[in-house]
């Protein structure tokens, strides 16, 4: 996490008076700079509850959220947080369900994410290995749409949070029977990719 999205996140964490047990920072990372390089690093671990599945990263949790969210507390959550996380996962959209899962109602889910077109894009030389995705906003808040069922409301996006990412911020909203009644968008050729990792397309 670089320094303008820290400002980021460190403004919506006192905007809102989070304390570090409402919030969840999923895939927080080590604790330290792996390399001089590397902005992968736990930030504010003093207000957030760090999670990660590599036990050396030293986490307040130690779990694979991808595979094992679901021993998480059900509606637990005032702030989640994915950071230069969802391009790294093998399901997004199961990530995001989870996110839905564990939030509170009226809870946050605040997303920054690599800005494909501003990051090296996979398959190219400079890309990053782990990255399994290239994502642009529209792209995150179409499977947010998809996982949260319309009971949502988008109270904060920036595109150009910084050089290479940007930001959102997704408030959960108490509809009651909103996903009894919600039918999923109509598939736009653009999309095709994302359909996959549901599949029913």
């Amino acid at each position: 996490m670089n320094n303008d999205e820290k400002k980021y996140l460190k403004k919506i964490l006192d905007d809102y008076k989070i304390k570090k047990e409402e919030a969840l920072d999923v895939g927080c990372g080590p604790k330290e700079k792996i390399t001089a390089d590397n902005n992968d690093q736990q930030a504010f671990t003093n207000r957030l509850t760090g999670l990660d599945k590599n036990v050396d990263f030293e986490p307040d949790i130690v779990l694979d959220f991808s595979t094992e969210a679901a021993k998480l507390e059900k509606n637990k959550y005032k702030l989640v947080l994915l950071s230069h996380m969802l391009e790294d996962c093998e399901n997004p959209y199961d990530v995001l369900r989870s996110c839905n899962r564990i939030l509170r109602d009226n809870g946050l889910l605040v997303i920054i994410q690599p800005y494909r077109g501003r990051y090296p894009r996979i398959g190219s030389e400079e890309a990053n290995p782990g990255h399994r995705y290239d994502f642009e906003p529209y792209d995150v808040l179409y499977m947010v749409e998809r996982t949260f069922y319309g009971k949502y409301k988008v109270i904060n996006r920036i595109d150009d949070l910084s050089d290479r990412s940007f930001g959102l911020v997704i408030k959960k909203l108490n509809i009651p029977d909103a996903s009894k009644n919600f039918k999923f968008p109509g598939i736009r050729k653009h999309y095709k990719q994302y359909y996959k990792l549901l599949g029913k397309e």
